[in-house]
């Protein structure tokens, strides 16, 4: 007769090669499922070209799972970068910025606006583009409007993600099957472990201890698993995975990449990205280095942005304090709001 502790030493054993099988399964599986462009998500020629269809405030909740004001601020800077609105810094005697003034360009709101761009575009300023402005101080409160701006649009960000499959509707669908069956596979193996402690202890045979931890290692493994697993679709992995490629292209941006005549347009054009990925110094240190090589060949480089400046005409900014200066206006409104997870209802 088969012995109980050699029993459960095969059974933990089988549970362990077992749970390592599956992994490496599902990790190739999703390696392959990410290697072909989901359709409606274009892969760029260039790799420090966004995929298509994707915008800053999209792209930062896809990386940390999160929707909150830094992703609306972003998009306002995403919008002026793509010529809606100009921000203007106001500063004080001693050159210390307090405030933005968000102006409304001649340029009319097309049909390719998300809704939430929309929203940041017409109720601050009105369905007409002439030349309204707001500060950010009044855009963040908005006392005489029924609801503060930032705060719609940030819902319809939530919205936008849901529509497009990439996080799951509830946290009842975030559990994988993985989980759940890693986490009976963990009990399992707790209990069969603490039978067997007690069994060694009266017959002296260790190997049914040595069979429970392996059971158990086993559900941990498969449990751990499903957690990696619970936020996004796999659309919404596929997504992330092209995200993640252009937001290591653009921190990897070497100077020679960069082309100069259109030096300042395309450092506009990553400027926002750049920020809400946290890789603007990279950015700025890339077009920097490209500002030295040109004025050493006698070719002086100058870099500005057309969307973004300060209030006094004498005051010139270098691809640093650009960096330093939109990421401000990102990151200003963050002290007192909290995220919003787009899988919450």
């Amino acid at each position: 007769m088969i012995e109980l502790e050699l029993i459960v030493l095969i059974v933990g054993c089988v549970a362990l090669f077992g749970a390592l099988l599956a992994v490496l399964c599902i990790r190739d599986t999703s390696h392959d499922a990410a290697s072909e462009p989901q359709p409606g998500l274009i892969v760029p020629d260039r790799p420090f070209e966004p995929p298509t269809g994707v915008t800053p405030g999209l792209a930062g909740p896809l990386v940390d799972g999160d929707v909150g004001t830094k992703d609306v601020r972003v998009t306002l800077a995403h919008l002026a970068s793509r010529g809606f609105l100009r921000i203007t810094a106001l500063t004080d005697d001693h050159g210390r910025g307090h405030d933005w003034v968000i102006r409304r360009t001649d340029r009319p709101a097309d049909d390719d606006l998300l809704d939430y761009e929309r929203t940041l575009l017409t109720v601050p300023f009105g369905d007409v583009s002439d030349g309204a402005s707001v500060r950010m101080i009044t855009l963040s409160s908005m006392a005489t409007l029924p609801e503060r701006p930032l705060e719609v649009a940030q819902r319809q960000l939530v919205d936008e993600l849901r529509e497009r499959g990439w996080f799951h509707d509830d946290e009842r669908n975030r559990h994988s099957r993985w989980g759940w069956t890693g986490s009976i596979l963990l009990v399992i193996g707790l209990l069969a472990t603490a039978y067997m402690l007690i069994d060694w202890l009266a017959s002296g045979d260790f190997r049914g201890v040595i069979g429970g931890f392996l059971l158990g290692a086993a559900g941990i493994l498969l449990a751990s698993r499903g957690r990696r697993q619970t936020q996004h679709t796999d659309a919404g992995d596929d997504a992330r995975t092209h995200v993640t490629r252009f937001r290591t292209a653009l921190a990897d941006l070497r100077p020679e990449d960069i082309a100069t005549r259109a030096a300042s347009a395309e450092f506009g054009r990553y400027l926002p990205w750049a920020v809400r990925f946290g890789t603007g110094a990279e950015l700025a240190r890339a077009f920097e280095t490209e500002q030295h090589r040109s004025a050493n060949w006698g070719r002086p480089l100058d870099i500005a942005l057309d969307w973004y400046g300060p209030d006094r005409a004498e005051v010139t900014w270098s691809p640093s304090e650009l960096v330093a200066e939109v990421a401000g206006f990102v990151d200003g409104g963050l002290r007192s709001r909290a995220g919003r997870r787009p899988v919450a209802r």
